[in-house]
């Protein structure tokens, strides 16, 4: 589904990088994981395309839901309606790290197809936002499996100041 996904968002020449779980599971030891994860550069074009790039007899899309979500950066999902995998669509934000974090996205070959992957680094950092906002446990747990298998700790100590991440990323640390 993954390549499906990238290869539709190519061909309407967008721009995106895998991120989350999936992409942990490329830096670190695997776990399991129910959805795939996209940061895409969302603009007016691709919005206007994306029921065309994902047909309604193939895809859940509430074109509302990523209008809005758009509108405020946030995140819509898809629905792979014949193997209900959901894919969740985070739009591209346009603050200085986001615009960091996508220039260094990564391409990698998973089962031989090319795909643009988050770096480690700015994952560590994503999942350490997420769970000093969610207060969840399994980024943490996430955060020291990256940590774990190395990483540019100079990059992490450049960023989590200016992203508010410093005490939580000294608490992954230790």
């Amino acid at each position: 589904m993954l390549f499906e996904v990238a290869r539709k968002l190519e061909s309407a020449g967008a721009s995106y990088m895998l991120t989350g779980s999936m992409a942990m599971n490329l830096h670190a030891i695997p776990r399991m994981t129910r959805d795939i994860d996209l940061v895409v550069l969302v603009t007016d074009q691709l919005l206007d395309q994306l029921p065309e790039i994902f047909p309604e007899d193939q895809y859940y899309l509430s074109e509302d839901a990523a209008r809005n979500a758009v509108a405020i950066s946030s995140c819509f999902n898809l629905i792979h309606l014949a193997t209900m995998m959901k894919i969740d669509i985070m739009v591209r934000k346009s603050d200085e790290y986001r615009i960091h974090e996508f220039s260094r996205k990564q391409l990698h070959q998973i089962e031989d197809q090319p795909i643009f992957v988050v770096s480690k680094e700015d994952l560590i950092l994503s999942k350490l936002a997420w769970a000093r906002e969610s207060e969840s446990e399994r980024q943490l747990a996430d955060v020291r499996n990256l940590l774990l298998s190395g990483c540019n700790l100079e990059y992490l100590k450049q960023w989590a100041p200016k992203l508010q991440l410093t005490d939580i990323l000294t608490r992954a640390l230790a």
